[in-house]
């Protein structure tokens, strides 16, 4: 047999053996799958909301209904005059109905001060007396803040800030207090008018009316 011929054959038949071999060494796969999977959150409540309530002290701290905003004041006082004494005091409930604790802090806002009258010697010591209808009874006032146990109406602190400071600094609600998810913060809010005013201080002060709304901002840690 012609040499050239067989090295044709005997390669031809490498060739088989290679691609019989590999057919041999095939590897083969299935897959089997589920349905598609489902995960869902559920709703979670706002992380910071404050709701406020008129409340009354009867050996506990009674709260009425809870609302986003009170549209009653908690003070409204007239004809006050320099005293030792609280002129007045207004109890409410402030409820954290959001999902996170809330550092509180209690601020003034809407703060406006009226001339509504000029009497004694008031146009001795203020030339805007009667004139551009601003009055100066604001900054002699002092409001405080006291937190109370809820079940009993024990004092849990007291602090106190100028009215017209707190127009610009708010009060950390008793040093910081945190109010948690669902939890209830019961206190009140006490106007003064200290004696420490001066005599001019109380006569440019006198027939003048201060209006103002307090403010509950809730922050989340």
């Amino acid at each position: 047999m012609n040499r050239h011929l067989l090295r044709v054959i005997l390669a031809l038949g490498l060739v088989i053996t290679l691609v019989s071999g590999a057919g041999v060494l095939a590897v083969f796969t299935d897959r089997a799958t589920t349905s598609t999977n489902t995960a869902e959150s559920g709703e979670v409540a706002r992380a910071a909301d404050l709701e406020l309530a008129e409340a009354f002290s009867m050996g506990g701290i009674f709260c009425g209904q809870f609302v986003d905003d009170l549209t009653t004041p908690l003070i409204a006082t007239q004809g006050i005059q320099p005293t030792a004494d609280v002129i007045q005091r207004g109890y409410f409930c402030l409820r954290n109905v959001g999902s996170a604790s809330l550092d509180v802090v209690m601020s003034v806002i809407d703060l406006v001060d009226v001339e509504i009258g000029c009497t004694g010697d008031e146009a001795s010591v203020d030339l805007s007396c009667g004139l551009d209808q601003e009055g100066e009874l604001s900054p002699n006032l002092v409001i405080g803040l006291t937190k109370y146990s809820c079940v009993d109406g024990i004092s849990l602190g007291f602090i106190t800030g100028g009215l017209s400071n707190l127009a610009v600094n708010g009060m950390p609600f008793q040093s910081g207090s945190t109010l948690a998810p669902n939890e209830i913060f019961c206190a009140s809010v006490e106007i003064y008018y200290p004696t420490t005013a001066t005599t001019e201080q109380v006569q440019a002060a006198q027939s003048d009316r201060a209006t103002w709304r307090f403010a509950f901002d809730g922050t989340t840690q």
